[in-house]
């Protein structure tokens, strides 16, 4: 019977073919930090993967783009997947498979021992929304003391996601086949996906619905999906800028384009963008990197023929 269950929710959330990436990939490490005072969403002594369907409508606190589409809400299930609805039809919504497998609630002793809980951080427009499945047990798992730690980070700035795993104890019996979790983005609408594969410390972003990543993440991995920039009217202009000086000195660096820039902004090496101050005057911008650490950096310009971008080595 379990086999069954298992089958029909790998069909219901994989079945999908890619027509074209959307999203980049990479992947680093942090600390890992438990969310303090989160809102509660399953910390019930009962609930188990077969559970999963319950609607848990969850607000993020500001809008966010998941393959183009705007939401304002998720739905968090207890079986390390997160639902962004875009249909009315129950089987048609866009899916974040944080860390996909059987999971099931620690709270045979204790009801707060497992929990799956919530928060919005930060101010806009730079919140971030986190999702928290904390010291989840695996019921694949033959041994009883197996439990999981992970989150899910939506980026309001530029609606970037990551995974981050947290300390975990999973043999190889925890997971789908004896393999790996499930990690990635898949749009049921639109018959779209992208999931990671390979060894969990140095994984692909592939468009299979057979991937699956290999072995138990390990504590500190973040994999981080970023959303590729709009190319339509670059591919069509010929659009570039320039900057001075590059590497950047003396706490700024200029701007400066042929037509008017719309938007600028910055990002590290793993696509993360960077708060900083920007002056901008139609086809000039001057910004200011003295609170940058000393590194490289992508500069992307947004104008009205187009989008480019270079990079930039801000100096001590």
């Amino acid at each position: 019977m379990r086999k069954s269950i298992t089958l029909l929710y790998l069909i219901s959330f994989l079945v999908s073919k890619v027509h074209s990436q959307n999203y980049t990939f990479t992947h680093f490490t942090d600390t890992y930090e438990p969310i303090d005072n989160g809102l509660p969403l399953w910390v019930d002594t009962s609930w188990s993967y077969l559970e999963n369907n319950t609607p848990k409508q969850t607000p993020i606190g500001f809008t966010f783009r998941f393959w183009e589409f705007p939401h304002t809400n998720v739905i968090v299930r207890n079986n390390g997947t997160v639902a962004l609805k875009k249909s009315t039809q129950p089987g048609f919504n866009d899916n974040i498979l944080v860390c996909f497998t059987q999971i099931k609630s620690r709270t045979v002793s204790n009801p707060w021992l497992s929990k799956i809980h919530y928060t919005t951080t930060g101010n806009a427009p730079d919140r971030v929304f986190i999702v928290e499945y904390n010291n989840v047990g695996l019921e694949l798992s033959n041994d009883t003391s197996s439990h999981l730690n992970f989150q899910l980070w939506l980026y309001e700035t530029d609606y970037s996601i990551e995974v981050r795993i947290g300390p975990n104890n999973c043999d190889s019996t925890a997971w789908f086949y004896s393999k790996g979790p499930y990690i990635g983005l898949d749009t049921m609408n639109t018959f779209n996906g992208l999931f990671l594969s390979g060894n969990s410390s140095s994984p692909v972003l592939v468009d299979s619905v057979d991937a699956q990543l290999s072995g138990s993440p390990p504590n500190g991995m973040v994999y981080r999906f970023v959303p590729a920039p709009r190319t339509g009217i670059t591919e069509k202009y010929n659009v570039t800028f320039s900057m001075y000086p590059n590497p950047a000195t003396g706490g700024q660096t200029e701007v400066y384009a042929p037509t008017e820039i719309s938007g600028i902004y910055l990002s590290d090496i793993t696509g993360r963008r960077m708060t900083t101050d920007v002056q901008l005057n139609k086809n000039y911008a001057r910004i200011n990197t003295q609170t940058l650490r000393p590194g490289l950096y992508l500069l992307t310009v947004e104008t009205s023929s187009g989008i480019a971008s270079q990079k930039l080595m801000v100096g001590d």
